[in-house]
């Protein structure tokens, strides 16, 4: 597991380690001792399938339009999921606004420090952010985590080849580890936020869910709410996740 390229908290770190020790448990109480003879090997263990698991569930909330943060627990991953597969978005969007109200100062300097050539433009969206005009720090959001994206994978963050994000073979070219790769999935994946005319007129689309191409062309007028705020700063924190295991890979 290469897993130090994304930082994982100590939430989710102990989440992962209690599986991780339940397999290694099961997997010498299936082993015959009174036939082992040394070199004792170590047995093979696997992660109980929580890479998919973690996978399946951060795509189900970039479908509610939002993304993780590395100190975001498993148990508050895997709720917000439920609520959002149940089609209860109201009920997601309380448990991540209040996550992020929480966590908003440490990852607004976060995002400003990380992002130091942009802090002009961000300083601007998170003030507008804070005072409650969600109308203006909405687009601006969307906009930089495109130009971040941009930067480090030379690719537009909204943009898709045969139907498919263009950042999807980047990720799935350069982040090996198996939960780094969980943990980008959502962006190597078709969600609302990207949909086109065609996906957002599909019945199974969440109606009214924030989709960038709506929000900047014009074609959406309201847009403009909390929920929607901290959705963006949601993705342009994860999109630093992102410069972040790029930059590693390629100084590597």
């Amino acid at each position: 597991m290469d897993d130090n390229h994304y930082p994982i908290s100590q939430e989710l770190f102990k989440d992962i380690s209690t599986v991780l020790a339940k397999e290694l448990a099961k997997a010498f109480s299936q082993v015959d001792w009174s036939q082992v003879a040394p070199p004792i090997v170590f047995p093979q263990v696997d992660f109980g399938g929580l890479d998919q698991h973690l996978r399946a569930k951060i795509i189900l909330l970039a479908k509610g339009g939002w993304y993780p943060d590395n100190k975001m627990s498993l148990g508050l991953i895997r709720n917000t999921a439920k609520n959002i597969e149940n089609g209860d978005y109201q009920d997601a969007d309380s448990k991540m606004i209040a996550f992020f109200k929480d966590g908003y100062q440490s990852i607004k300097s976060r995002i400003l420090a990380d992002l130091s050539d942009r802090s002009y433009v961000l300083a601007s969206a998170f003030h507008a952010h804070e005072l409650g005009e969600y109308t203006l720090s909405v687009p601006v959001f969307l906009i930089q985590a495109d130009g971040v994206c941009f930067d480090v994978a030379d690719v537009q963050l909204y943009s898709k080849r045969n139907n498919r994000p263009r950042v999807a073979d980047i990720i799935n070219g350069r982040a090996t580890g198996l939960f780094t790769a969980a943990l980008l999935s959502s962006l190597a994946t078709g969600i609302p936020l990207t949909a086109n005319p065609d996906e957002r007129n599909d019945p199974n689309y969440p109606r009214g869910a924030l989709n960038r191409h709506q929000v900047v062309h014009g074609e959406s007028t309201d847009y403009g709410t909390i929920a929607n705020s901290f959705k963006t700063i949601s993705l342009l924190n994860y999109v630093c996740k992102l410069r972040e295991v790029l930059s590693r890979s390629n100084a590597a």
